[in-house]
């Protein structure tokens, strides 16, 4: 069973949203160690190496303009590759930047499996006379 993500919100003077989401790997986070982790990496605070990797794989901050939310950041390694992650574009729709469209929230991502065990695979090399 999945739970749901803690967030974290607060607001920059900038007109900044940041947002504190903790990974999927680490479920039973709560607010005071979210707000010690991001006061670590803030502060650039690790001595070590591994408690570095530890502190950035707790939570993703996202950084959310508000004017423009294109350009917003986030630290997850999807949006570290694409420049575009889950996590803003759940952000803009909550915050009604954007409207996802009825037809990509009545779409199945996989198909429904059938009852029961899988069959066994056929061999695909073997000639049959």
């Amino acid at each position: 069973m999945k739970s749901n993500p803690v967030i974290r919100y607060r607001t920059n003077a900038g007109g900044v949203l940041e947002c504190l989401v903790n990974t999927s790997t680490s479920t039973g986070i709560k607010i005071p160690e979210m707000e010690r982790n991001f006061q670590t990496i803030n502060n650039r605070s690790w001595k070590k190496f591994d408690s570095y990797v530890k502190s950035k794989s707790k939570i993703w901050i996202i950084e959310f303009i508000l004017d423009n939310w294109t350009t917003s950041t986030c630290s997850c390694p999807v949006y570290q590759k694409q420049y575009m992650c889950k996590h803003l574009i759940g952000i803009a729709a909550i915050k009604k930047l954007i409207e996802i469209p009825d037809k990509a929230k009545d779409e199945f991502l996989c198909p429904k499996l059938k009852r029961g065990r899988p069959r066994k695979v056929k061999n695909a090399l073997v000639i049959s006379d």
